[in-house]
């Protein structure tokens, strides 16, 4: 237990979650894998994550109090060793291509705007911001191999953006309390519990629909369907989320959402006989 605790709460976890996505961007669409978006992928939501513990960490003493010992202890640590190590994935990437340097600097420039300009007071906004963040790891993927337009990458941004904008809305249900106390309006504390998982089932069952339409219509591969999985996995938990339930089922069952994505990319790895590059 405690080595997931500090998984958890160091974010490796949840940025291994960006490492899924990178590596399902490329065998979805194709691409030999390759290190630097996979690499790229773990950092950023590691300096985001890293530094958003640390501006919020007041908030999080009413919220998470025991994740707070934690932060206090290890996340300045964390933060440094994390942003030295996106340092290397920018100077790599601005050596190779101009585009591929500017759009790994999106994902982290909207975390700043997250949390040092305090967004996450406004209704939707948070919400938005996370999924665009984790919607530009296919992005970033794509332009390492100078397919930004590729079907499957667009898609896939329109999926994990729409998919991320889900969890932070179920994640917020265990801070409703929190929230309030602070000023913060959330779906949760705004329309209520039910009308939270009812609004996020009816977008998770278009969402499904649309990966649907899109395989069966050939623009993007019939692997694709994997993607139901996570689907019906996110269902399961939307269902299931209560206020009272621990940090232990949104920090692991909600964000352990993408372990069934590395399942599902492990699956799909089947369908690919594909050459791996180093860089």
């Amino acid at each position: 237990m405690n080595i997931m605790r500090s998984l958890v709460y160091s974010n490796v976890l949840i940025s291994l979650s960006g490492v899924g996505m990178a590596l399902f961007t490329q065998l979805l669409a194709g691409f030999p894998i390759s290190i630097y978006p996979l690499f790229i992928a773990f950092v950023m939501p590691m300096v985001v994550y890293n530094l958003n513990r640390l501006t919020d960490i007041e908030e999080d003493k009413v919220n998470v109090p025991d994740r707070t010992q934690f932060v206090e202890k290890y996340s300045k640590y964390l933060a440094i060793i994390s942003i030295c190590a996106y340092i290397v994935g920018l100077v790599y990437a601005f050596t190779e291509d101009l585009q591929l340097f500017t759009l790994s600097l999106i994902y982290p420039g909207l975390g700043v705007i997250y949390s040092v300009f305090r967004t996450k007071k406004y209704l939707y906004v948070k919400n938005l911001i996370v999924g665009v963040a984790w919607g530009t790891i296919p992005i970033v993927t794509g332009s390492y191999y100078g397919e930004i337009f590729n079907n499957v990458v667009l898609f896939l941004f329109a999926f994990f953006t729409s998919s991320w904008f889900i969890n932070t809305i179920i994640f917020d249900i265990k801070d409703i309390e929190g929230d309030r106390a602070e000023g913060v309006r959330t779906v949760p504390n705004t329309y209520g519990l039910q009308s939270t998982k009812l609004i996020n089932l009816t977008l998770n069952v278009i969402i499904s629909i649309l990966v649907i339409l899109l395989a069966f219509s050939g623009l993007i591969p019939i692997e694709g369907l994997i993607l139901l999985l996570l689907s019906g996995y996110i269902t399961v938990y939307i269902c299931i989320s209560e206020e009272d339930h621990g940090y232990w089922f949104y920090g692991i069952v909600v964000d352990g959402e993408y372990i069934f994505l590395c399942l599902s990319t492990i699956v799909l790895s089947y369908f690919h006989s594909m050459p791996t590059t180093i860089l």
